[in-house]
């Protein structure tokens, strides 16, 4: 058990080891936040990322391992802050999953296995994390940010299951913003072509493409995620409920 409280306030991220997560993780470090980096499987990444960040500042950061698509994963997540930090802060669930679904050469068992550790994944396990954070909490736990898609609103061809999945987590961001106000607020970034998934590569003429279907005619950065998370975290003291697109004004042409 924790035998003191951490003076500085405490953010969890999940998924925030790797790609865009781990931009959010070290720039809310910056800004002065102790940080839980949860893992599932990118160990070696998250225990070195961890020896980093407190090499920067002492005692600043630790590691919580999970399985968000077991959504009673949470009930471990929200003990293992308390054991260490005492309080939490806020969520960022940056977490997510990419599988593409064959809607018609996929057996019905197959279908329904993705379809639950995506929904647990997208939906489930971050409404299961901010009522334990709540009830946990409550002399703390003031923000919650979750990363969307813009294929939340804008179903995807041959993602159906992520689409309806992430766009769950758009109904969990508009709920909970009801159900833990006044004292929670809770936002949604939905980010527009940042990082391509894991193993995939572009060209630089399809990227110069893809540039031009965008207002601002560039791809963004995983920076440009974390900047928004770090507002809605720290400064939007009147935003909640919200669901900010940060796409370049990919949207404007879909």
């Amino acid at each position: 058990m924790s035998l003191s409280v951490s003076v500085e306030p405490v953010v969890l991220i999940t998924g925030g080891a790797k790609r865009i997560g781990r931009v959010i993780s070290s720039l809310l470090h910056e800004r002065g936040f102790s940080v839980a980096i949860h893992f599932n499987h990118s160990r070696v990444e998250a225990e070195e990322f961890v020896e980093e960040l407190n090499h920067k500042r002492s005692n600043s950061a630790s590691l919580v391992q999970a399985d968000l698509t077991d959504s009673f994963i949470a009930v471990d997540v929200v003990t293992a802050i308390k054991d260490r930090w005492g309080r939490l802060d806020g969520i960022v669930h940056n977490a997510s999953m990419f599988e593409p679904t064959e809607l018609l050469d996929t057996n019905l068992e197959d279908l329904s296995g993705q379809w639950d550790r995506l929904l647990n994944c997208h939906g489930k396990t971050p409404f299961f994390l901010a009522q334990l954070a709540a009830l946990n909490f409550p002399d703390y736990f003031q923000f919650m940010v979750n990363l969307c898609d813009i294929y939340a609103t804008l179903p995807l061809c041959r993602y159906s299951t992520y689409s309806i999945s992430k766009s769950s987590l758009i109904m969990v961001t508009k709920t909970l913003a009801k159900e833990l106000g006044p004292r929670v607020r809770v936002n949604a970034v939905a980010p527009g072509l940042i990082l391509l998934p894991d193993g995939e590569s572009m060209d630089m003429q399809t990227a110069d493409l893809m540039a031009q279907r965008t207002c601002l005619s560039h791809m963004g950065e995983p920076m440009d995620i974390a900047k928004t998370v770090l507002f809605l975290a720290q400064d939007a003291n009147y935003i909640t409920g919200q669901i900010i697109t940060v796409d370049g004004g990919r949207t404007l042409f879909c």
